[in-house]
Parts: structure tokens; C-alpha cells; sequence
């Protein structure tokens, strides 16, 4: 069986952030936090090719909301929203959200979502 790192070390800006995995509970209240962020439907239906062409705009677009998600799980109480979006470099946030993902294994989460959806979410009778 695999073993999972449980946290992991990210430089933003001059600090050192300390990613963790999370309970449930803590999952649940991020998610409550952020769930009013709404995805253009014009995003949704974009190739690849217009993804990349319209990458910088994008990035641009959600940084505040990625530094929202950054400043609720760095366990670092420096690192806040504003800090992060004076400070924090590009690769870093990127870093930092890479390893929220990989602690949290938010790839299987949402395999696993698609796949009770699938088994559940649409039958009709």
C-alpha cells in the first residue's frame, strides 16, 4: 500500500507555509468558503488551445480566489489573502495549490465523486 505525505513545506513570498492534510471538517468549511466562486460557462466549453491562449487572463481572474484557498490551509497566520497577492510569486501559488491537491488527494476525491454521480445522479423514473 502507498503511503501519503501529510504535509508538505511551500516558500511564499518571505514565509514558509506548513500544507497539512485535512479532516473532513476542515475540508467542509474551506469548501463552504469558496463556494460562491462561479466558473464562466464560456470557460467551461473551451478547448484546450483557447485554455492556453487564455491562460494569463485566467490566472489573473482567480488569483484572489486561489490566495483565499492558499491563506485558509497555509497554517501560517502571516500568510493572508492580502499578503499573498502583494508577495507571493506565481510559482509559488502554484506550488502551494499543487500541494493541497497531492495532500489531499483531491484527483481521487474527484474520480470518486464522478463515479457516485454516475451510479446515482442519473437514473430517472
Amino acid at each position: 500500500m502507498k503511503t501519503y505525505s501529510k504535509e508538505q513545506k511551500v516558500k511564499i513570498g518571505e514565509y514558509t507555509a506548513t500544507f497539512k492534510r485535512m479532516p473532513l471538517g476542515q475540508i467542509a468549511e474551506l469548501m463552504n468558503s469558496i463556494e460562491d466562486l462561479e466558473i464562466p460557462d464560456e470557460l467551461m466549453k473551451m478547448t484546450n488551445d483557447q485554455l492556453a491562449k487564455n491562460l494569463p487572463k485566467m490566472v489573473a481572474s482567480f488569483f484572489p480566489f486561489f490566495a483565499e484557498i492558499v491563506a485558509k490551509t497555509a497554517n501560517q497566520k502571516e500568510i493572508t489573502k492580502e499578503y499573498i497577492i502583494k508577495n507571493a510569486y506565481l510559482d509559488q501559488m502554484t506550488t502551494a495549490v499543487e500541494a493541497i491537491a497531492r495532500l489531499n488527494r483531491l484527483d481521487r476525491v474527484f474520480g470518486g465523486v464522478k463515479n457516485l454521480t454516475a451510479l446515482f445522479g442519473s437514473k430517472t423514473e
